[in-house]
């Protein structure tokens, strides 16, 4: 029986999420499943290939969590038309590959404003 080693990497889990900025405008916000420490450096850039197009993304920690957000309207507008006109949108960056299922991705972008309680 040949023996697998596992990559430590596939149970992590990347979340991304509709949610208002501080100027209460809608953004989508990649939440990473790694820890956030002092040590690393905050509210710095990344670019990051979405779907094979560079996005410069701003990258935040809170409550111990990374989260990135695009740093331009451009880049918002791009990631936002990804997920709404694709099955999968694809993202890499760190020689680490994953991607979303946008499914349902268009209706929660609509209705936001609606569901918020």
């Amino acid at each position: 029986m040949k023996k697998f080693k596992t990559d430590e990497r596939a149970a992590l889990l990347y979340m991304a999420a509709i949610s208002k900025n501080e100027s209460k405008t809608q953004r989508i916000y990649i939440f990473l499943p790694n820890k956030c420490t002092i040590k690393r450096a905050l509210n710095s850039d990344l670019i990051v290939k979405v779907d094979n197009q560079d996005v410069r993304f701003s990258q935040f920690c809170t409550n111990k969590q990374i989260y990135l957000n695009p740093e331009t309207d451009r880049g918002e507008k791009f990631l936002i038309e990804q997920f709404m006109r694709k099955k999968l949108v694809y993202f890499h960056f760190f020689k680490i590959n994953f991607f979303f299922d946008s499914k349902g991705f268009k209706a929660a972008w609509k209705n936001y404003d609606s569901n918020a309680s």
